[in-house]
């Protein structure tokens, strides 16, 4: 599992620019992911594997520069980014304020 980028410039071809792995990430039977971008960040959530944040400063290298996880095994279900902020709703407690440094 990861986050691949497209070059789109031409629709009805797109283009595979590059790819990110993420590690720790054990697909479910029922996972959802989200990918919000802001600036040179891609924000992206997996049902049972957290939060990713990657860096797609230079699209032909993304790199994964943090992670976070709610305790508890639970699932994260949406997200959305503020400024400085990056807001997880994870199911069984609420929703969270997880700090954007970059």
């Amino acid at each position: 599992m990861g986050l691949e980028i497209y070059d789109v410039a031409n629709p009805r071809a797109p283009k595979k620019v590059s790819r990110v792995d993420f590690e720790y990430c054990k697909p479910c039977t029922y996972d959802m992911w989200l990918v919000r971008v802001a600036g040179d960040m891609a924000f992206c959530t997996a049902t049972a594997g957290g939060l990713y944040a990657v860096d797609v400063s230079d699209k032909a290298s993304p790199t994964v520069v943090d992670r976070w996880v709610p305790g508890n095994r639970h699932q994260v279900m949406s997200l959305a980014v503020g400024d400085g902020v990056v807001y997880v709703t994870v199911a069984g407690s609420g929703t969270w304020a997880v700090e954007n440094r970059r």
